[in-house]
């Protein structure tokens, strides 16, 4: 009955990085631009001797105490140690993250303060596996805080370059949003559309349909002139160039529908990456990628935290992102001391809308934050033994809780040699009671035989003896 040896494996640095990578691609387009990578990256893997990660990407570090040391490998049983892994995923990675897309209106070879061209606030929730976009018109009126003027939300960022605000433009464009939708932001990304046009050509376009036909003669250029934009109604093909200005015309229905067709370009864009015959492709173009990436996108989102949040690419359903668009029906035209026109929030009509979007976590997810926060605590080593005739059981339950963030010190075949146990036997040395807990629900036990003898300076915390009742848990 041996178990098969579990061979460890560090991502290379190439891997990671393009995991970051099109994690902030994926925001951008949404969170589904990540599943090529997240798809590719584990696909790679997959067909790789690679059978544990030795860092669970849903960990949190900040809650993992020091480990204590592996439990030595028993020449008794010939089990496996397993090197060490944090803790189960922290707190944090049920929180909701909200993210400002900031696309800057800056010609070729400008310098200096630049407007927003486009606010889209983009919010991911780990615990319920959803996604929203809100995109919030240029013309907005609102107070922009720290200097006490009123002005079109568009002129935040300028003011937070233009007056040297701490953290620049988008540090001072995510304080205004949150003061006027009462929403808090955690990081931001800015967009250099050029570098996003070239990185559409690099996924060789995207294929949209226009509803109605746009003829935009005063579409500007980049001298101050206008370049005349015409697209007939029906299918196209958008190149990165065609497709800007798809995104960025006003003709005919304003910044309304302006916002629309960003976030229809944004759709097209995932819709293209998911395509079967991309991802080769894609992954040959992965320094171009990062060149345009480079060229494109500015953030204050940590690698780690991209990589943490990449999985969640494969969980969300495109159809189900929730799209919201702040309109004329939740706005009021206004006419500013300067003359321009500007658009005044009614704040009655938006708040149910921004209510459902950025909810607050369930009281589901609540108590269960509160359970792996003292798992977390309990930080206890688990050993997994096999007392069944199935092969590899421990082995692949063993992968299956690191996987999940427990700290595995060892695996193998039971060490009485007895492959007879009917029921799955928990023993708990060292009094881990929200370890137990949290184990009976990752491994679906409905009826365990809970041991708890007193040994003192036991190295093990927990051990777990599989039995004939117990089923491997389906990997998602």
């Amino acid at each position: 009955m041996q178990e098969t040896e579990i061979n460890k494996f560090r991502p290379s640095p190439w891997t990671n990085l393009l995991m970051g990578i099109l994690f902030v691609a994926f925001v951008i387009a949404l969170v589904y631009l990540g599943i090529f990578l997240y798809t590719s990256v584990r696909n790679f893997v997959a067909s790789a001797p690679i059978p544990i990660f030795d860092n669970p990407p849903s960990v949190i570090n900040s809650l993992v105490r020091t480990p204590t040391p592996v439990l030595p490998q028993s020449a008794a049983h010939s089990a496996t140690p397993f090197p060490l892994a944090p803790i189960v995923p922290d707190h944090e990675q049920l929180e909701r993250v909200n993210i400002l897309l900031l696309g800057i209106d800056q010609r070729p070879g400008q310098n200096g303060a630049a407007r927003t061209d486009t606010m889209i606030l983009l919010t991911v929730d780990p615990a319920s596996k959803t996604a929203g976009m809100l995109s919030i018109p240029r013309d907005l009126w609102v107070r922009i805080p720290a200097y006490d003027k009123w002005n079109k939300i568009t002129t935040a960022h300028y003011y937070g370059e233009y007056y040297d605000y701490p953290g620049g433009g988008p540090a001072l464009a995510m304080k205004t949003v949150e003061k006027e939708f009462g929403i808090r932001l955690h990081y931001y990304l800015k967009v250099n559309f050029g570098g996003f046009e070239k990185l559409i050509d690099e996924i060789g376009g995207i294929d949209i349909y226009v509803e109605e036909t746009i003829n935009d003669p005063k579409f500007p250029d980049h001298n101050y002139g206008y370049d005349p934009l015409y697209i007939a109604a029906g299918q196209h093909h958008f190149s990165g160039e065609k497709a800007l200005k798809y995104a960025r015309t006003r003709h005919g229905d304003s910044d309304f529908g302006r916002m629309h067709r960003q976030q229809k370009v944004i759709e097209a864009v995932v819709q293209q990456v998911l395509k079967t015959d991309q991802l080769d492709a894609l992954i040959k173009k992965a320094p171009a990628l990062w060149q345009g990436f480079q060229d494109t996108v500015e953030t204050d989102m940590p690698l780690a935290v991209m990589i943490k949040l990449a999985p969640l690419a494969r969980e969300i359903r495109i159809d189900e992102i929730q799209k919201i668009v702040i309109d004329r029906s939740m706005t009021e035209p206004f006419t500013a001391e300067n003359n321009s026109s500007a658009l005044l929030l009614d704040r009655e009509k938006i708040r149910p809308l921004i209510d459902e979007m950025f909810n607050t976590t369930p009281e589901a997810v609540t108590t269960q934050i509160k359970v792996l926060k003292s798992v977390a605590e309990e930080n206890a080593g688990l050993v997994i033994h096999n007392g069944t005739p199935t092969g590899s059981l421990a082995y692949r339950t063993a992968k299956h809780l690191q996987a999940q963030g427990f700290r595995i010190v060892e695996y193998g075949p039971v060490d009485t040699g007895h492959f007879d146990y009917t029921r799955t036997v928990i023993i708990d040395y060292t009094g881990n009671p929200n370890t137990l807990q949290w184990l009976k629900q990752v491994l679906n036990l409905t009826d365990p035989k809970i041991e708890y003898p007193a040994l003192a300076d036991n190295p093990v915390d927990i051990k777990i003896i599989l039995g004939a009742d117990y089923q491997l848990p389906a990997t998602p």
